[in-house]
């Protein structure tokens, strides 16, 4: 698979060298050039779901890696179940928070993992530095897939006061490689630090420096496979007609990577962008945001993205047509009562989601018909939420094994000004 930089195609480079860095060059993302279009979709979404991934991953990345290899990348990060629950007539719910940290990022991050992993046993790649801006999800999955591999220490940056007490545990709590730094800020300038980070080529190669967040395509790719997993499960009930997606847009990874899967032959219908807060990527969209109203901080971090990273790599899919990229989506924004009500809804239909999920479940029944086939990504488990569903819900959730581990351990967090010379201490000391 060829990847050039978003800011200068001619810059190219392999998937295997995007993996060791965030940004090219340039300083621009790595997007794939050409994509790939498989003419078999149907036949692969009659595949079971380790197989069709294996040969999705092997179609892109076999003129890298040998099958063999790509079999072993899926069966050591890739075997997470998937399952599509039925919620109502034609509308359904993907659980994407059945990985060791209980949300959507571990299906990106333990590929990325295995696959440096996979690269350092072959090419003897100088790796021992992986640093992440987060939100929550991220942190907790980077936390959780880097934290047992030796000699590599872990940077994550996450914006203090803004992520559940349960989501910083699982961030800040390990200690030893895994390094948790509490930012005076908000997760774009978490994200503003690492991108200046990795745009000083000589620290990159002194500190052998790779990138685990939303920069890395590697991420993106294995993400692709949430789509087609989807779509597979839906034919599997009958149900042939293309979906709708809908999910909750921060740094519009996700996003991305549906649409790279559309672009490689998935059916999509349109994909619904769910969105909250002051700024986000509606207005990139130019779509305004008139139903939505400041949030409480920390409701929707996730969300509260004023810079989407992945906004240039969606404009590059579709050449700078913003016509054409509209036309695949739609889009709505909830302030604080209607996350509330449709948490409330799915609460009440045995369906607990914490307030992301409910986002955009909440803008998908606005924009979706009654004839079409919705689909929501639930993209962490509703326990990672447990304390607000206590709070402003009076609804007691039994915390999974993993989180009540996390919960009995001390943070170990550092605070850290929204400087980049305190990050340059960090990584150099």
């Amino acid at each position: 698979m060829r990847l050039v930089s978003h800011r200068t195609p001619r810059v190219r480079t392999s998937f295997t060298e995007a993996l060791a860095g965030g940004l090219a060059p340039d300083g621009g993302l790595w997007v794939p050039e050409p994509i790939a279009c498989f003419r078999d979709v149907s036949r692969l979404l009659e595949l079971p779901s380790s197989d069709r991934a294996v040969g999705i991953l092997h179609r892109l990345l076999g003129d890298e890696w040998g099958r063999s290899e790509v079999e072993t990348l899926v069966r050591e990060a890739l075997e997470i179940p998937m399952p599509l629950v039925q919620l109502r007539d034609r509308l359904f719910g993907l659980e994407l928070f059945h990985g060791p940290s209980l949300g959507f990022a571990d299906i990106g991050v333990r590929f990325l993992a295995r696959a440096l992993a996979l690269r350092r046993e072959r090419e003897g790649m100088k790796l021992r530095t992986v640093l992440v801006a987060t939100c929550g999800s991220t942190g907790a999955a980077v936390a959780e897939a880097f934290r047992g591999m030796r000699g590599i220490r872990t940077v994550i940056l996450y914006p203090q006061g803004r992520l559940t007490p349960l989501r910083e545990a699982q961030i800040a709590s390990w200690g030893g490689s895994v390094l948790a730094h509490a930012v005076d800020g908000s997760y774009d300038d978490c994200l503003r630090l690492v991108q200046r980070a990795f745009e000083d080529a000589a620290l990159v190669e002194k500190l052998g420096l790779v990138s685990a967040d939303a920069l890395n395509i590697g991420r993106v790719l294995a993400q692709t496979l949430i789509f087609f997993e989807a779509s597979a499960q839906l034919q599997a009930l009958g149900l042939r007609e293309a979906p709708l997606f809908a999910l909750p847009c921060g740094t519009c990874g996700l996003l991305f990577a549906g649409q790279w899967a559309r672009a490689m032959g998935l059916p999509v219908k349109a994909f619904v962008m769910a969105c909250a807060g002051p700024r986000t990527a509606l207005d990139l969209l130019g779509a305004g945001q008139s139903e939505a109203r400041p949030l409480p901080q920390g409701l929707v971090p996730g969300l509260e993205v004023a810079d989407p990273p992945h906004w240039a790599r969606l404009q590059h899919l579709f050449r700078g047509d913003a016509g054409a990229l509209r036309a695949t989506l739609r889009w709505g924004a909830l302030d604080e009562r209607g996350i509330r009500r449709a948490m409330w809804e799915l609460h009440g239909w045995g369906f607990p989601v914490e307030p992301h999920t409910a986002t955009a479940f909440g803008v998908l029944e606005a924009r979706r018909g009654l004839a079409e086939v919705g689909i929501v990504l639930a993209t962490a488990h509703p326990a990672t939420w447990a304390d607000g569903f206590q709070r402003d819900m009076n609804v007691a959730l039994a915390l999974p094994p993993a989180l009540l581990e996390v919960q009995r351990r001390p943070l170990r967090a550092q605070p850290m000004e929204a400087r980049w010379e305190a990050l340059r201490e960090v990584l150099e000391g």
